[in-house]
């Protein structure tokens, strides 16, 4: 993946939008972190939905859930490991709060 536009960093990444190199784009988040491994989810995202997250219409939670695939991105000292789930499948844990304020893009 290749970050295109960072929206939240602290030591590295932790809200971005990115593409991979076929060039679908997608918003990335870190979501787990832990002495053994860092998480991140990826979400392919289309311009009017990465509009919707701007401006505050859609909760970046809304957004996963919704989301039809999630790529799910673990790495350890290992290794890199990647799994697949619809949205709806993704872990509560991993999303934000509900509240409005929190993980909105601007």
């Amino acid at each position: 993946m290749n970050i295109d536009e960072t929206y939240i960093e602290y030591a590295g990444p932790r809200l971005f939008r990115c593409h991979a190199d076929a060039g679908e784009p997608y918003l990335g988040f870190w979501c787990e972190q832990a002495p053994q491994h860092d998480r991140w989810l990826l979400v392919p995202i289309t311009a009017e939905e990465q509009a919707c997250l701007e401006i505050g219409l859609i909760h970046l939670r809304e957004f996963v859930q919704q989301a039809a695939s999630v790529l799910i991105i673990t790495e350890t000292d290992a290794g890199v490991y990647q799994l697949v789930l619809p949205g709806s499948e993704v872990p509560d844990y991993y999303l934000c709060q509900q509240q409005r304020t929190e993980c909105i893009i601007k």
